[in-house]
């Protein structure tokens, strides 16, 4: 692996639930690494939700290999501006090497 192209940083997100003020649960995401990675966007496309455009962006992000990452995990961009992208694949390279994630980064009317 060419480390030269791992020019983007990104923190690596697991999902966790936690408590709020009131005692509920609450669902949410908690940091498990930054790492150095390669982005390369895939596709575009956009579509209709409720009414309202949707873009979503599949892009392949490759990192140095780990053992411990899941496809309930996101991927979010920490340079910039801040982005967000869900982890649906990963795919390892070598033997050990590296891993490429697929993600899918939506964008949805608030």
């Amino acid at each position: 692996m060419n480390a030269g192209r791992l020019d983007r940083k990104i923190s690596l997100q697991q999902p966790t639930t936690t408590r709020d003020d009131f005692g509920q649960s609450v669902d949410t995401f908690a940091e498990v690494a930054q790492v150095f990675a390669q982005r390369r966007d895939i596709a575009g496309k956009e579509t209709s939700e409720s009414d309202q455009p949707v873009a979503s962006t599949r892009t392949e992000w490759t990192i140095r290999w780990r053992a411990d990452i899941r496809e309930t995990w996101r991927v979010v961009t920490t340079t910039d501006r801040i982005q967000t992208f869900e982890i649906v694949g990963i795919l390892e390279l070598g033997r050990r090497e590296a891993l490429r994630l697929i993600c899918v980064q939506t964008d949805r009317p608030t």
